[in-house]
């Protein structure tokens, strides 16, 4: 992906929608990135949504069932010692971000 893709969290906001306003759980699986500047179709299905490009599939909504247990949040000085060693990994390749140029999460954002 890279700096041509949009905010997916707005998009499957968006694409929640489309799967209907009585669902009370959806799950978004995007198979690529928000492609920006071009059309993009909604197709309702027997279980949810389709979102589509001219080259393809861009996401995939169903019904879901989500359980939550909200963790307490790590002390400020652990975050940043986690997010460092975050980055020095992303940066020596050892890990790899999907989306490393994404507007909202990205490390490598402009």
């Amino acid at each position: 992906m890279g700096g041509g893709t949009g905010n997916g969290g707005y998009f499957c906001g968006l694409v929640a929608l489309a799967a209907g306003p009585g669902a009370r759980a959806v799950e978004i699986k995007r198979a690529t990135g928000v492609p920006l500047d071009r059309p993009l179709t909604v197709r309702i299905v027997a279980d949810g949504a389709e979102v589509h490009d001219d080259e393809g599939l861009i996401a995939r909504t169903s019904a879901a069932e989500i359980a939550v247990a909200v963790p307490a949040p790590p002390a400020l000085e652990v975050a940043r010692r986690v997010s460092g060693r975050f980055l020095e990994r992303l940066e020596s390749g050892e890990i790899r971000h999907t989306f490393p140029e994404c507007f909202v999460c990205g490390h490598q954002r402009v």
